[in-house]
């Protein structure tokens, strides 16, 4: 997924990733599936959904509430590694949680991963299948989450 995208999606394309690490168990699926569907149609979705979905970019950044694209760039390229460093996650955990920029060097449509020029092995979500070796991407917990 690339192009002009508004401000949900690109909210979204950062916050799918950690569904299994924020929502608990018996919504995960459910919350998936409303969030995918919300992707390709973000007028279906309210900001006020997505902030009780993930309550903690809200709270940790109450600038978000204004849910406009460049504040949410800015969350997720730079504020969300800031509120990681500062929180007392153990490293291993802070190092998954951040959002890394890098290059594809190359894809692997049918087993859903691409390769990075600094060689690391990145799950491809199924909603970036117009992902193309040397595009440049953003990372987060170790899945591919925005195609810049």
């Amino acid at each position: 997924m690339r192009g002009d995208l508004t401000a949900t999606q690109i909210f979204l394309l950062y916050a799918l990733p950690a569904v299994d690490f924020c929502i608990p168990k018996e919504r995960r699926e459910e919350t998936r599936q409303r969030l995918e569907r919300a992707l390709q149609h973000p007028d279906e979705i309210s900001i006020e959904e997505i902030a009780k979905t993930f309550p903690r970019g809200f709270k940790e950044f109450p600038e978000l509430k204004q849910f406009t694209k460049p504040l949410v760039v800015q969350y997720w390229e730079v504020e969300h590694n800031k509120i990681v460093d500062n929180s007392n996650r153990p490293d291993y955990d802070k190092r998954l949680c951040k959002v890394y920029e890098t290059v594809v060097s190359k894809v692997d449509l049918d087993q859903g991963f691409v390769n990075t020029s600094d060689n690391k092995l990145i799950i491809l979500p199924k909603y970036h299948h117009d992902i193309r070796v040397g595009d440049k991407i953003t990372t987060h917990k170790s899945q591919v989450a925005r195609i810049k």
